[in-house]
């Protein structure tokens, strides 16, 4: 093998591991190092048009499919690409067409019904992606991506039981998995167990740091950590209108019970209370969805 043949087929692997580990800017650096590797080979368009859907640049990876589709036409791998690409981009005309094209060309493939599903979910089209999943589901019901995306429509249907059975499936595959760690926090943090959404949202962080959204709940899950919080717990856990309806019956319960005294108590308490959230909330929030 030749020295150039070497270092195109080193920067090909380089590129696939660091897209494994969730590091798609490391990925198009090492095709970048190479020179841009084999124009003539599919690896290299297909590992760089991936890094670009992980870097949320759908219009870049877009692009490079619809280029690699000009040289190898009717690729399946490419049309699943330009698919995921213009899901992102909203563009769901187009991304059906294409993963519709692929499929005929190989129908029933799980990954190509998973990108079709997962169109139909950014299309609100819930029930078709659902059905369309089952399909996935039915022939490779352990596939990863599968379950990812079941994983999704799950949180899109609020169905935090099923949520949470298909992020610990995808944990036993991989105890590192990033979107099952941040599931999982985002579901502890809505049951208020605010210690072990920070803890899963953290690892999530630290298993894919381009995930800018994650990164935001997990400063958000580590500020209602803070004392200063505390107080807001109540209107988190259980939302404002139940807290208020709480407060107004305990109140009201302590009145009623001839314990005027202590309904006094608890009505100013409630009152500071109310007055520290509108004062204490504005600003906790600036803190939580500022870079630290």
């Amino acid at each position: 093998m030749s020295g150039s043949a070497a270092s195109a087929a080193h920067a090909r692997e380089l590129a696939r591991h660091y897209l494994e580990v969730a590091q798609p800017a490391r990925a198009l650096d090492a095709l970048a190092r190479a020179g841009g590797a084999d124009p003539d080979d599919p690896d290299v368009w297909a590992l760089r048009g991936w890094a670009l859907v992980d870097l949320d640049r759908p219009a870049e990876a877009a692009r490079a499919a619809r280029d690699a589709l000009e040289r190898w036409p009717e690729d399946v791998d490419f049309l699943r690409l330009l698919a995921v690409a213009e899901s992102q981009r909203d563009h769901l005309a187009e991304a059906e067409a294409a993963v519709l094209a692929a499929l005929r060309l190989e129908p029933g493939d799980p990954h190509l019904l998973g990108a079709y599903a997962d169109a139909l979910m950014r299309g609100g089209q819930i029930a078709k992606a659902e059905a369309v999943l089952g399909l996935a589901a039915r022939a490779e019901p352990d596939d990863a991506l599968v379950l990812r995306l079941r994983l999704n429509l799950a949180w899109l249907r609020r169905d935090g039981r099923a949520a949470r059975e298909l992020a610990e499936r995808l944990l036993a595959r991989d105890a590192d998995d990033p979107q099952a760690h941040a599931m999982l926090g985002a579901l502890d943090l809505e049951r208020g167990r605010v210690r072990r959404a920070e803890t899963r949202l953290a690892t999530a962080v630290r298993h894919d740091p381009s995930a800018s959204s994650v990164a935001g709940a997990a400063r958000a899950a580590a500020l209602l950590r803070r004392p200063a919080y505390w107080p807001l717990l109540p209107f988190e856990r259980f939302g404002v209108l139940a807290t208020w309806i709480a407060a107004v019956a305990l109140i009201g319960g302590l009145r009623v019970a001839g314990l005027a005294t202590a309904s006094v108590v608890v009505a100013v308490v409630w009152l500071v209370l109310c007055a520290y959230t509108w004062i204490a909330a504005p600003a906790l929030a600036r803190r939580a969805g500022a870079p630290r």
